[in-house]
């Protein structure tokens, strides 16, 4: 995650949720957050501007700031420097519908010193795991 340059990342993390505040912001409106028009409902943004970021070179502090996926019945939540999934890895020979049929574990990775996510860091850190689980079930799912 992030923009790159100069072949580095610079370690933002964004998400295409991401765009759509920042375009509002950059043209100084707002969006006018949940409600209704014309009958339908509207939803709020999930996104966060990084207006501020792109101006100053300098990356705001997102160290809260969540996406969550879901897929068949389990997903992803990626929450600062961590991530949990449940989902086959892309190599794996599962199918989809075995993926979607039959909820799998959650791993957890340090996205940050472990990009490629090869070191499942679940079993050492399992009130984390609950966390993020509870936190996707609840805002994701």
């Amino acid at each position: 995650p992030g923009l790159r340059g100069n072949g580095r990342s610079n370690g933002w993390l964004l998400s295409a949720m991401d765009f759509l505040p920042t375009f509002l912001e950059a043209v100084g409106t707002s969006h006018p957050g949940a409600s209704e028009f014309r009958g339908r409902s509207i939803r709020d943004i999930r996104g966060r501007s990084f207006w501020n970021d792109l101006v100053t070179g300098v990356p705001s502090d997102r160290s809260d700031y969540e996406i969550g996926l879901t897929r068949g019945m389990g997903g992803s939540l990626i929450r600062g420097r961590y991530k949990i999934i449940n989902q086959p890895p892309p190599s794996s020979e599962s199918s989809l519908a075995t993926a979607v049929a039959e909820p799998r574990p959650w791993r957890l990775y340090n996205i940050a010193d472990d990009p490629s996510e090869t070191t499942d860091l679940a079993a050492d850190y399992p009130e984390l795991v609950e966390e993020m689980v509870r936190r996707w079930a609840s805002e994701w799912k």
